[in-house]
């Protein structure tokens, strides 16, 4: 799928799609609440309200980026995620990966780079 396809997705259908993931894994939404506030600086009552928003406008208006988000490293779906130019599709890969952490039992020190 290319960029511009994945920006043009339904955000609150891709955020079900990783909440089930979440969940069948054995962990709660506020766990993946916390992941997103923490790397995007949006608020957990904001995420939950956001309809008709596609997933590019999602990543867009995200209103504080953490720095430390570039200590992700690693590979998710084949692409080693400190090798990505492209700034959207790093950061798609940076949720993803830490989503995945979460979902493999790592703890949360290392899930935020603490």
């Amino acid at each position: 799928m290319t960029n511009e396809q994945i920006r043009k997705l339904d955000f609150s259908k891709v955020y079900e799609a990783i909440l089930g993931k979440v969940t069948r894994k054995g962990h709660t939404e506020e766990e993946l609440l916390e992941i997103v506030c923490w790397l995007m600086g949006y608020e957990a009552e904001d995420v939950k309200r956001f309809h008709g928003l596609t997933y590019g406008d999602f990543f867009e208006q995200a209103p504080a980026w953490n720095p430390k988000r570039m200590l992700i490293t690693g590979s998710i779906c084949g692409e080693k995620v400190q090798e990505i130019a492209d700034p959207f599709r790093r950061d798609m890969r940076c949720l993803d990966k830490m989503v995945d952490e979460l979902v493999k039992g790592k703890s949360k020190d290392k899930i935020f780079r603490t």
